[in-house]
């Protein structure tokens, strides 16, 4: 079963700081220094000042780990963090927009039970490229806390746990506001225990995958098995929990981008690429008319599964065999994610295990794939189609991990709305 716990979790003080539009920040992995520079002088509390106070890379001086660490202990006793007196479970809502519609995902936040990924009922869902875990360790070890949650989907068949979640929505939230970008929060809490003994047993069956924050989970379980006492029985060490968002994969809000690829390789040979990919696959022509990404949505309606975007402006549709039988699901292998990276990437550039002989950027529109081959930054472009979360969630339950950055859950879940301090 996958266990989970309420938590008596750190909140925004809103006499304090007033809207949480201005103290909270995306995970400090996706902040480009520009962003970081801006959420850092919007606010004098905003949560980048404690998860991300130098340019991502720069390093840090042990010292600026104790002072992260000072800053959270003024916060909490000047009443800007406060904690709640009862264990609790939040409930936590976003809206968002997609080209032109409108979308609702709701979710909860609690302590998911830290345990080896894929070991027990905590899945990964693909691998992941070296990151500064040392960084991020210090800076739990500073401030005992999870100043970010990780983001998990979990199994729910019949979508009646993401149905009993909901029904909080009609109650007044603790939090409602604007995130930018047509993006709105709203964040209830929970304290009944007896709602919150429903919601465990409604879970207890399902399986949880991770769906974005694997460092930020492995930094967790790390920490864990330092800090935890030895005589401490499971379950029992604040530390034996990381704070998490679960949303059900039935719910109808969760939505995967789309994570095209930009290739850099200065020796490339464009002529022999595309020889390349006549040689292995079925190649269909350009269309030619419409935008790049209107270009690439004629050829997935003609079967492509794979789009090659030369240096030359043309796009090509690679449709790639499919050998199932009617109805079966597609293996971990048949992806078009895995074709690209083990058929094209690896194939043609060489590489070995994960690593590639070439240099990839990842976009999520097509239009950004464009601009950075045009402007000669990158030799070629690669388009895929989103993974359906359904899809996503049985491979990582079968022990599958599809190649790096082959999936974004969009919107990310701020930094910010909850702290988990381990006291």
């Amino acid at each position: 079963m996958a266990r989970i716990a309420p938590l008596r979790a750190l909140t925004y003080n809103r006499d304090k700081v007033g809207s949480l539009s201005d103290v909270t920040a995306p995970p400090y992995d996706v902040i480009d220094e520009e962003q970081r520079r801006e959420l850092t002088e919007r606010h004098p509390h905003n949560i980048i000042r404690l998860v991300l106070d130098k340019p991502r890379g720069s390093g840090r001086e042990p010292g600026e780990y104790q002072r992260a660490a000072s800053l959270l202990e003024q916060w909490r006793q000047d009443g800007v963090l406060v904690q709640d007196t009862q264990p609790s479970i939040y409930v936590c809502r976003q809206t968002f927009s997609v080209g032109d519609q409108t979308i609702s995902r709701t979710g909860f936040l609690a302590g998911l039970f830290l345990e080896q990924l894929g070991e027990g009922q905590v899945f990964p869902h693909e691998k992941t490229m070296p990151a500064p875990r040392e960084d991020r360790l210090e800076l739990m070890r500073a401030c005992r806390a999870n100043l970010s949650p990780v983001f998990t989907i979990y199994s729910d068949p019949g979508g009646g746990c993401a149905d009993f979640v909901r029904d909080v929505e009609s109650r007044e939230p603790l939090h409602e506001f604007d995130r930018g970008s047509g993006q709105r929060c709203a964040l209830w809490r929970v304290q009944d225990e007896e709602w919150q003994r429903r919601l465990r047993g409604l879970l207890d069956p399902q399986t949880v995958c991770i769906a974005d924050g694997h460092h930020r989970y492995e930094t967790a379980l790390h920490y864990r098995n330092q800090a935890r006492q030895a005589s401490a029985s499971p379950e029992e060490a604040p530390e034996d929990y990381v704070l998490s968002l679960f949303v059900s994969v039935a719910d109808p809000g969760l939505t995967v981008l789309p994570t095209h690829r930009v290739v850099r390789s200065a020796d490339m040979d464009q002529k022999a690429l595309l020889e390349h990919l006549r040689a292995t696959f079925t190649i269909l022509p350009d269309p030619e008319e419409g935008t790049l990404a209107e270009r690439w949505d004629a050829l997935q309606e003609r079967g492509a599964a794979i789009g090659y975007y030369a240096s030359d402006g043309a796009l090509y549709g690679i449709v790639v065999p499919d050998d199932r039988a009617e109805g079966e699901a597609p293996s971990l292998d048949s992806l078009p994610v895995s074709i690209l990276n083990r058929d094209i990437l690896r194939a043609f550039f060489g590489g070995s295990g994960d690593e590639l002989a070439c240099e990839l950027d990842y976009h999520h529109r097509a239009e950004d794939v464009q601009e950075d081959v045009k402007q000669g930054d990158y030799q070629a472009g690669f388009l895929l189609p989103p993974l359906p979360p359904r899809t996503v969630e049985r491979i990582a339950r079968s022990g599958g991990r599809l190649p790096p950055k082959s999936t974004y859950f969009y919107p990310k879940i701020p930094s910010g709305l909850l702290i988990y301090p381990f006291d």
